[in-house]
């Protein structure tokens, strides 16, 4: 499929991507799939792809609340992330230097210098 994009020619692009899905819905290309475990199809294509940091490391430039004392943190990487509720006990200043790790079902975790952790959701 990607050599078929390099093609400048739009008919000889579609004509290849044309082929490409004739080749792939074969019979013998669902023959050749059938009781491949999927984990192992995702394995595969993953290494193919780009791998994807799973946590940052920034500076704080400003913390700022909302009306229920929500967080909205905006790192010196231009990000802003906003804290899904609200915690006394956590607390970030200008400067703080912290983490956002991926969490459990596509979700954000910031980590700050104390350690302690919240939920976030990145705004911009």
């Amino acid at each position: 499929m990607r050599a078929c994009a390099t093609h400048k020619d739009r008919d000889e692009r579609l004509a290849c991507f044309d082929a490409e899905v004739a080749r792939l819905t074969s019979p013998a290309a669902q023959v050749q799939s059938f009781g491949v475990d999927n984990s192992e199809l995702a394995r595969k294509q993953a290494a193919q792809q780009p791998a994807v940091s799973e946590e940052i490391t920034a500076r704080v430039a400003s913390v700022t609340a909302r009306p229920h004392g929500e967080l909205i943190v905006t790192l010196d990487n231009g990000q802003v992330w906003s804290q899904m509720h609200a915690n006394p006990q956590f607390t970030l200043q200008a400067g703080d230097s912290v983490k956002v790790k991926t969490g459990a079902l596509s979700s954000y975790v910031l980590v700050s210098p104390s350690g302690r952790a919240t939920k976030v959701t990145r705004t911009k």
